[in-house]
C-alpha cells in the first residue's frame, strides 16, 4: 500500500508543480521531474506515476474516461449521444470514449466508467426479463 500512496503523492506533487506552467517553462519542469525520479531511483515506477497523474488531471479538468464494448462499431450519432449522456451523468466537461468490438455480444452495449459497469447488453436484458417473469409466476 505504501507504493500506491507514494505514487499518488509523487503524481500530486508533479501536478501541483506543473499546474500553472506552459510552453518552455512546462518542458523544463518535466525534465526536472524526470531527473528527480531518476535521482530517487523511481523511474521504474514512472508508468504508475503517469497513470495517477492522468487520473488527477482528468479529475481536475472534469474529463471522464469511458470504455464501450459493442458487437458493432457505433455510428457517429450513437457515439455522440452516448458521450453526451455520460457527460451529464458524471458531470463532466468531456468524455474520452474508447471503443471495443466484442463479437460475443449479441447486441447492446457494455459501458465502463471508473469502476462502474453499465450493462445494456441484450443478454442482460433477457436475463432480467426472465427473472421478472419467474418472480411473477
Amino acid at each position: 500500500m505504501t507504493t500506491i500512496s507514494n505514487n499518488n503523492n509523487i503524481a500530486q506533487a508533479i501536478y501541483l508543480g506543473s499546474k500553472d506552467k506552459k510552453g518552455h517553462e512546462l518542458n523544463l519542469y518535466a525534465k526536472e521531474a524526470v531527473k528527480f525520479l531518476n535521482k530517487k531511483r523511481l523511474l521504474s515506477k514512472a508508468e504508475n506515476i503517469l497513470i495517477k497523474l492522468k487520473e488527477i488531471v482528468d479529475k481536475e479538468e472534469k474529463i471522464v474516461p469511458a470504455t464501450v464494448a459493442s458487437a458493432n462499431k457505433l455510428s457517429p450519432h450513437a457515439k455522440h449521444d452516448l458521450m453526451r449522456i455520460l457527460a451529464k451523468r458524471y458531470n463532466a466537461k468531456e468524455v474520452e470514449l474508447s471503443e471495443i468490438l466484442d463479437e460475443r455480444l449479441l447486441g447492446g452495449l457494455k459501458v465502463e466508467v471508473g469502476g462502474e459497469l453499465i450493462d445494456l447488453t441484450l443478454r442482460n436484458r433477457i436475463n432480467k426479463l426472465k427473472e421478472y417473469l419467474i418472480e411473477k409466476a
